[in-house]
């Protein structure tokens, strides 16, 4: 569990691992959650390690994140133990998506 995964509700997962990807991340974040809301994703969800996360939070909160919650020592990797943080953005979706065939 090292670097980003975004995960829209009812819907995928987008992992952009490891350090040094912040720039990828800036550049690519804003269409991904556009792309979201054009799909009627309402809600979409970061995980981040918490291990170095001081960039990758600061980055989910300039595009809108909020924090909603911690978990410690979740992960074993490398033979250390990691925890989560969990930042959440609320989206404007262009149109209503059916969940569950409804």
């Amino acid at each position: 569990m090292v670097g980003q995964v975004l995960v829209p509700l009812h819907g995928g997962e987008l992992d952009l691992p490891g350090p040094g990807r912040h720039r990828e991340r800036t550049r690519t974040s804003p269409a991904l959650i556009e792309a979201c809301e054009e799909q009627g994703i309402h809600e979409i969800v970061a995980v981040i390690s918490d291990k170095g996360a001081a960039g990758s939070v600061a980055l989910h909160e300039k595009l809108g994140f909020t924090e909603v919650g911690r978990m410690g020592r979740v992960g074993f990797k490398f033979g250390r133990w990691l925890g989560t943080i969990y930042l959440q953005k609320s989206l404007s979706p262009k149109k209503k998506r059916r969940i569950f065939g409804r």
